[in-house]
């Protein structure tokens, strides 16, 4: 079996398969994530509106809104026992809170002029610290989650025929 997501669908997959290595399941031969929300903390998006502007497809309030809805947490309770809830739960939920040992290989893809950019290589650096393997391809110029726009897009196609050639391989 090979794990594969888009956006909050490769933050599920990543978090799915910390779980499975936390429990000593078998994991999944692989894992190709694209475009892969991997930090629900918002730490280094641009918050700059130029900045902003720039990134297409997913903006940052749907990103937000986004993570309201998994950690669904009664937002009209404000305190300190909600702000205790949310940081509990987010950090449960988090990939980056979480190890990155024992994962299988991953194949990533990003655009670099995505909400997500940052977030692909924070997880670069933190699967390669674990001594794990992630190739890492960057779409320069493009959007998120690029590759399934391959009817419009040479790059998306060629990005695809990465991604049989990675899974093919495993």
């Amino acid at each position: 079996m090979i794990g594969m997501g888009d956006s909050s669908g490769g933050l599920m997959w990543l978090r799915l398969i910390q779980m499975m290595v936390e429990e000593q399941q078998p994991v999944p031969l692989g894992l190709v994530l694209l475009s892969p929300w991997v930090d629900l903390r918002f730490m280094d998006i641009e918050l700059d509106s130029d900045a902003r502007e720039n990134r297409v497809l997913l903006s940052l309030q749907l990103a937000l809104n986004l993570r309201e809805q998994i950690l669904d947490i009664d937002k009209n309770f404000k305190g300190p026992t909600y702000f205790e809830e949310f940081i509990k739960q987010l950090n449960e939920v988090n990939p980056i809170a979480h190890s990155f040992e024992g994962l299988p290989p991953v194949y990533v893809t990003v655009g670099t002029e995505e909400l997500f950019y940052c977030d692909a290589l924070m997880l670069e650096q933190k699967i390669l610290a674990s001594n794990r393997e992630i190739i890492l391809d960057k779409g320069y110029g493009l959007m998120h989650a690029y590759p399934m726009y391959h009817r419009w897009s040479p790059e998306a196609a060629c990005a695809q025929n990465k991604i049989r050639t990675f899974i093919e391989e495993l």
